[in-house]
């Protein structure tokens, strides 16, 4: 017969080893878009010009299969880079609200022959998708840019 000590222990070391090994879903950010967003004119984004190097989908996600979509405010300076990037609305897990804002503050735009209005700053909706966006809506009239990836198989 196996003592009590012996039987807590066991069960103990698989606790343990259980809570070691599992991976804790994050939680979805659901924050709406400010009520004035729709009647706001949509600015015209100028042409990106995309770096190689940016991992605009992070393995991690697409290997936990999370998706979402989020809305980035910015402006865009003189030489094309991009300034006082911030989050107005979201419906996707903080890593990936990171990834929008990483991949935005990292951009550049082609801002040659753009006449500097001063018309307000800029808006994308970012969805990130696997394989397809599916369900997943841009906010309504923000311009799209829409990331997607193969998921990652589990092993």
């Amino acid at each position: 017969m196996v003592s009590r000590r012996l039987l807590y222990l066991a069960c103990s070391c698989a606790l343990i080893a259980a809570c070691s090994t599992a991976k804790f879903a994050e939680t979805t950010v659901h924050i709406p878009p400010p009520a004035n967003i729709a009647a706001e004119p949509a600015r015209k984004l100028p042409k990106m010009r995309l770096d190689a190097n940016t991992e605009w989908y992070p393995a991690q996600a697409k290997r936990e299969g999370m998706t979402g979509r989020v809305l980035v405010q910015f402006e865009i300076d003189p030489a094309g880079r991009v300034r006082g990037e911030q989050i107005l609305a979201a419906d996707a897990v903080p890593l990936l609200l990171d990834a929008a804002l990483k991949s935005i503050r990292g951009s550049e735009f082609d801002v040659a022959g753009l006449a500097s209005t001063g018309a307000g700053p800029y808006r994308v909706t970012v969805r990130y998708c696997l394989p397809d966006c599916g369900s997943i809506e841009p906010f309504a009239g923000i311009e799209d840019l829409k990331i997607s990836g193969s998921p990652v198989s589990k092993r």
